[in-house]
């Protein structure tokens, strides 16, 4: 056999395809006024001051407005106290 033989399988070994996930298909919202649906979410310890270690993100999907707010830690109290506070007052 010589050097350039493709037949030679240790050479060249076959490159297997990654597996493909099944997907939920995506679908639109109607959403009619603001503050009809809003998103939350906590980004994680943030470096930025010793008091604050967190971002809370509050988005309205009517008009794509969100705000982000720094709390100290991830209570129920302090997220839902922000929402009703800052983001819809």
């Amino acid at each position: 056999m010589s050097r350039g033989d493709a037949s030679n399988a240790t050479c060249a070994p076959q490159k297997t395809s990654p597996q493909k996930t099944s997907r939920v298909p995506m679908r639109t919202h109607n959403i009619g006024a603001p503050l009809e649906c809003i998103a939350v979410d906590v980004l994680k310890p943030v470096p930025v001051s010793e008091k604050n270690k967190y971002i809370f993100v509050v988005a309205n999907y009517f008009s794509k407005w969100a705000e982000g707010f720094a709390i100290p830690n991830q209570e129920t109290e302090k997220s839902a106290g922000f929402i009703t506070e800052e983001f819809v007052s």
